[in-house]
């Protein structure tokens, strides 16, 4: 598994001759139950159109993003550019809630099984001391439901903490 913040500045590497293309921009999903769609590449230079690659032309995902060979790097199409610049696909940052309107923090990171390359959990942090003494709360993905702008957690959801000192001085 890795976070999808640790994908986001990878290189992304070319299988056919081994060279850096450019780096990972951001991880690009849809349905947040599917695989992802791929990934949105950050090239050097400006006034560059903003590019990707699909999930079928990624090799694997490690320390480095491995793709087919260079001719896998498609234009986004304006829909998709759109939906980026929005952040309309996104929902790193968004608020989560439950079904009864209560607030339980933002969307912090997502956890991506790397071989399947599905979102299997998304991090919830309730903000910096929160985070520091409880710990960021993790939920499955199969928990979390997108009603427009609005992340809500579905009842009965079942979470896992990671990090915080009260975690570390329990015994």
């Amino acid at each position: 598994m890795i976070f999808v913040k640790d994908i986001i500045g990878m290189p992304i590497i070319s299988s056919k001759d081994n060279k850096i293309i450019g780096s990972t921009k951001n991880v690009l999903y849809g349905d947040l139950k599917d695989k992802i769609i791929g990934v949105l590449i950050e090239e050097g230079g400006i006034l560059k159109s903003p590019k990707m690659v699909e999930n079928k032309n990624i090799i694997s995902i490690n320390k480095q993003v491995y793709i087919d060979n260079k001719d896998a790097i498609k234009d986004l199409d304006v829909k998709s550019i759109n939906d980026v610049e929005n952040g309309n696909n996104d929902i790193i940052n968004k608020d989560v809630y439950d079904n009864k309107g209560n607030y339980w923090g933002k969307i912090y990171d997502l956890i991506l099984d790397e071989k399947k390359r599905i979102i299997l959990y998304a991090e919830i942090s309730k903000g910096f001391s929160s985070d520091l003494f409880k710990g960021l709360k993790i939920v499955s993905i199969e928990c979390i439901e997108k009603f427009g702008g609005k992340i809500i957690i579905k009842d009965g959801a079942t979470f896992f903490t990671r990090g915080g000192l009260n975690n570390l001085i329990k015994v």
